[in-house]
């Protein structure tokens, strides 16, 4: 158990599709690490392999690619259709059996009893379940979290009390509590979909600890909500407003940090056609919009609050729509109009699409997203549609991220926990640690960005056969004893692959795991099997 220690806008009509050309527009992220970027990936030639490797198009929506339609939702000019999978290899395709894809997209690693329970329920039901997680008894992991995790239940004032050293702990509760979560947890979709949100609405780590748990975890109570319910959550807590630095926007001085990102990144995205002018009117809507002074009142770091005589008055125009309103209020609605516009149910469908399926949504799919959007963005209704059995047996291999492929790989093997710290150092080595990417748009999800940690992953998987990976359950290479060699295949192909690995890759193993030390072998087979291709990919 952990122990607690004492500028002047110009209007632009509102545009029913991207331009045409590349925006202008260039994000802080852009200036500063978009050389470095492109220079790396042109020197180690993995753009043509993510393609070759069947991951599609992974980032923001690209230039040129229209929602047409008066509602953003027609049939055509779509330029996404089914480039997700063009030019797929072997890799992934042969995960064919449709329950046992929605398995490895709803968890962190699929196991036999998660496979028994939905083949006792039937794939809509088990989905079903899934959603509403508030029905699934998850006590046993929640009583690990509320024993060793103590200030997940602390309000943000009390979490405030600890100053100095004594704020660390905090942080450190809340990675173990997301690692054991995600491990342990019966509400998987719960806590995939909490990484999906915790990557959009970005934040990172902060010293004002309190603040960034307070954001996380509140987060993790919206996942399954609307997109409305998490947009507000985010533009109305402190922490946010600390970390984008809205909190020194005031009239007359302004700064355009946030109204620069949750255009680009948590709403309409540039492909909307927005201007420096318009960003300069959002920065002008959020004046007032921040925090009490972390000088002046160390206590309330990271609460948020609204400072009207720091507001600059006067109406406010956003690509051709006028916010008249005054005060907070103006704020308000500006949310709730984002929240609807065609642009941002455009890029949340296409985000959710990519994180679940691995493609972007077809004219079909998407237009029954847009349906299903409803006056807020209705997150349920949306995952019904793409988790669909229908869409989910037209999706194509996603590369695991470090954190998904730690995590899931001791959730697949059902090793004994103390607790995850030694977890967490695995995916730090990978270069994932939680919350500690520098800039707002969190960490990619590309198999660009993370083939470089292969030897890593290879590290991983002996570390985790040879028992050396820090407060993680040894595993013991004893239930080899006395199998034949299909046995232990089978076993390794059961608890990794589902049954699912191909048969080149099965006798493969098993021609290695002959020899004298047949136990030992199987051990060795095991760490390889997790470091496999295969393996990477879900």
């Amino acid at each position: 158990m952990l122990m607690e220690s004492t500028g002047s806008p110009t209007a632009t009509a509102e545009r029913e599709s991207p331009l045409a050309t590349t925006p202008t527009l260039q994000s802080r992220r852009t200036i500063l690490a978009g050389g470095l970027t492109a220079a790396l990936a042109a020197a180690t030639g993995m753009a043509s392999a993510q393609q070759m490797l069947g991951k599609g198009r992974t980032g923001a929506n690209l230039p040129g690619a229209k929602p047409p339609g008066g509602n953003g939702f027609g049939n055509s000019g779509n330029r996404f259709g089914s480039s997700g999978g063009a030019g797929v290899t072997n890799v992934g395709r042969f995960w064919t059996d449709v329950n046992k894809r929605l398995l490895r997209r709803v968890t962190y690693g699929p196991t036999q009893a998660d496979l028994t329970e939905l083949t006792t329920l039937g794939y809509d039901a088990y989905l079903e379940k899934q959603l509403n997680w508030e029905s699934i008894d998850d006590s046993v992991c929640e009583s690990w979290v509320s024993a060793n995790c103590p200030r997940l239940q602390l309000s943000l004032l009390q979490l405030n009390q600890y100053q100095g050293p004594n704020s660390w702990p905090t942080m450190y509760q809340l990675k173990n509590a997301l690692a054991y979560r995600a491990i342990f947890s019966k509400r998987q979709l719960l806590q995939r979909m909490s990484e999906f949100w915790g990557d959009h609405f970005y934040l990172n780590e902060k010293p004002y600890y309190g603040g960034v748990m307070d954001y996380y975890r509140g987060q993790r109570n919206l996942a399954m909500t609307t997109f409305y319910d998490q947009l507000v959550w985010s533009a109305n807590h402190g922490a946010m407003m600390d970390y984008l630095d809205n909190r020194g926007s005031v009239a007359g001085s302004i700064n355009v940090n946030y109204a620069r990102e949750i255009l680009e990144l948590h709403t309409v995205t540039p492909a909307s056609g927005y201007t420096e002018a318009d960003i300069y009117e959002v920065a002008n809507i959020l004046t007032g919009w921040g925090t009490p002074s972390r000088e002046g009142d160390p206590l309330h770091t990271g609460i948020f609050e609204y400072t009207d005589s720091a507001h600059a008055p006067g109406t406010r125009t956003v690509m051709g729509h006028s916010f008249p309103q005054s005060g907070k209020a103006q704020g308000d609605a500006f949310l709730t109009w984002l929240a609807t516009h065609p642009y941002t149910v455009y890029n949340i469908c296409s985000k959710l699409c990519r994180f679940f399926l691995g493609r972007d949504p077809d004219a079909g799919l998407l237009q029954s997203l847009g349906n299903a959007w409803g006056p807020k963005g209705d997150i349920k209704a949306l995952l019904r549609i793409i988790l669909s059995s229908n869409q989910m047996q037209k999706s194509v291999p996603k590369f695991k991220r470090p954190f998904h492929l730690v995590v899931g790989s001791i959730r697949q093997l059902g090793l004994y926990v103390n607790e995850p710290s030694g977890i967490l150092n695995q995916i730090a080595e990978m270069s994932h640690e939680p919350y500690k990417w520098e800039q707002p748009d969190a960490y990619p999800d590309s198999f660009v960005h993370w083939s470089t940690s292969m030897v890593q992953r290879l590290n991983f998987g002996l570390g985790i056969s040879n028992g050396q990976v820090w407060s993680v359950e040894w595993f013991d290479p004893a239930v080899f004893q006395n199998m034949s060699d299909p046995q232990r295949m089978d076993w390794i192909n059961q608890k990794l692959f589902l049954g699912e690995l191909p048969v080149s890759d099965q006798i493969w193993f098993r021609r290695y795991m002959k020899g004298s030390n047949s136990t030992e072998r199987g051990r060795n087979a095991l760490a390889m099997a997790l470091a496999s291709p295969a393996h990477q990919w879900f």
